[in-house]
């Protein structure tokens, strides 16, 4: 969590929700699964998520789900995208 907030400050990101972990057995083995939502333009949500990736030992993004959605201000965008995230 603190990696995602100090990259989302950098990129001007908003973390605007960090669900519960989720931990699945299999077999021997456990899966932490985290899943969160960012607010921000395409660009800055893809430097964070090429942080969390390439950074550390924090596992891989298994799902990225991409929404545009219009503000109130005729010139800017923001969007609001939910991943899911194993370690």
């Amino acid at each position: 969590m603190r990696t995602i907030n100090q990259e989302a400050t950098k990129t001007n990101t908003q973390v605007m929700e960090f669900k519960q972990p989720h931990l699945f057995h299999i077999g021997e083995n456990s899966l932490h699964t985290y899943s969160f939502t960012l607010n921000s333009d395409y660009t800055n949500i893809l430097k964070v998520v090429h942080t969390i990736e390439q950074k550390g030992n924090f596992g891989e993004i298994v799902h990225v789900d991409f929404q545009k959605k219009k503000t109130t201000a005729p010139t800017n965008t923001a969007s609001e995208r939910p991943f899911l995230y194993n370690r």
